[in-house]
């Protein structure tokens, strides 16, 4: 009997979530979620390789052009 309680109090607050989020034409945000932070977390490495390969990484280093090839 307890399990079908959790279940019926879980299914209640999706739908309270889900009728919320129509009614407002909002997308649903964790509270507890900082995506930005997970969006950098998840590119940094990527977005400074890019940095480098285009010589903006130096530069920034260095404070002057990078030389040229």
């Amino acid at each position: 009997m307890p399990s079908k309680r959790a279940i019926l109090a879980t299914t209640h607050k999706l739908f309270r979530t889900i009728v919320a989020m129509l009614r407002d034409s909002r997308p649903y945000i964790d509270p507890g979620i900082d995506y930005d932070k997970l969006l950098v977390d998840c590119n940094a490495a990527r977005w400074l390789r890019k940095l480098d390969g285009h010589g903006h990484l130096q530069r920034i280093r260095y404070g002057a052009e990078p030389a040229e090839a």
